[in-house]
């Protein structure tokens, strides 16, 4: 797992599998360690569309996402249920301080062409004569 300089981390779970719990408290516990100790970790419980299916209650998950100070949401990574919810409060959580440090660290390695990003929005060049078709 890389979470150097990580802001946020998001420990998912299988609710409908009792030991899948188990390995996710595993990696908070890793997270908490050796992560900065500001990092905002979230418990998510996954498959909710399965939830006939269910071997965690959510009432156990949330009393152990609370006792560790994490945030915690159930959701279906199938129907999207819960999914922008998730990322939105995410986002809500951050510190303002992290999010302006982040945002400096990137305008930062624009301006000196060392940027370790991707930009998502740039298209690729398309030259024809690279074409396979």
């Amino acid at each position: 797992m890389y979470y150097r300089n990580a802001q946020a981390a998001i420990v998912v779970y299988d609710i409908t599998q009792s030991q899948s719990l188990d390995k996710a408290k595993y990696w908070i516990k890793e997270l908490q360690k050796q992560a900065s100790s500001d990092i905002l970790i979230t418990l998510v419980g996954n498959k909710l569309d399965l939830n006939d299916d269910r071997q965690i209650s959510k009432d156990y998950a949330l009393d152990f996402a609370n006792e560790l100070g994490l945030l915690y949401f159930e959701v279906s990574a199938k129907t999207g249920e819960n999914i922008h919810e998730l990322f939105k409060q995410i986002a809500l959580k951050m510190p303002f301080k992290s999010l302006i440090t982040a945002g400096n660290k990137k305008n930062n390695n624009n301006n000196n062409n060392n940027s370790n990003s991707v930009d998502l929005s740039k298209r690729p060049s398309t030259n024809e004569q690279d074409c396979a078709c």
